[in-house]
């Protein structure tokens, strides 16, 4: 009997979950390879290994590795690539 119950309680709150989904609410998922960043905008995450800036990158970080980050500012630029070069 608690199983059923708990099973309707489930199956009521999936339906209204996604009963109230729709294109203009849903959230946004970001490609492999990138973040969501504060602005909700999808960024490309950092890229390392490469011996210059690639295409729309924005800043070097200090571990070597390039940023596409859209705001430079020191808290979290780079953050866990040493900071910014």
């Amino acid at each position: 009997m608690l199983l059923r119950v708990a099973t309707l309680v489930a199956v009521a709150i999936a339906s209204a979950v996604i009963g109230s989904t729709s294109p203009a609410n849903a959230v946004m998922q970001c490609s492999k390879g990138y973040y969501k960043a504060a602005s909700g905008d999808c960024v490309h995450r950092p890229v390392c290994g490469v011996p210059s800036p690639p295409p729309g990158a924005t800043a070097k970080c200090a571990d070597g590795c390039y940023t596409f980050s859209e705001t430079l500012d020191g808290d979290s630029t780079c953050h866990g690539h040493g900071g910014v070069a």
